[in-house]
This record gives C-alpha cells, sequence and structure tokens, in this order.
C-alpha cells in the first residue's frame, strides 16, 4: 500500500494528480528496482 497522502502533501490542487501519478512511479522503481514502470489509464477510472 502506497500512503499517497504524506506524498502529496503541501502540493496544491491542481498539481496534486500529476505529483501522485510521479510518487506512485517512483516508489514502484524503488520497489520493483526496474526503471520501466508503465501505468495504465484505468488508474483514473478506479
Amino acid at each position: 500500500t502506497i500512503n499517497v497522502h504524506k506524498r502529496i502533501h503541501g502540493v496544491g490542487f491542481k498539481r496534486r494528480a500529476p505529483r501522485a501519478i510521479k510518487e506512485i512511479r517512483k516508489f514502484a522503481v524503488k520497489e520493483m528496482g526496474t526503471p520501466d514502470v508503465p501505468i495504465d489509464t484505468r488508474l483514473n477510472k478506479a
């Protein structure tokens, strides 16, 4: 589980979604140890 709240704390309203995507990608790179992390567009529909 990724605590997105603590990673986007203090970010302006319009920048929250892009920053959240970047942070999720950064977390996945660190955890999986691979530089290639595709994020599907269906994430937006959840």
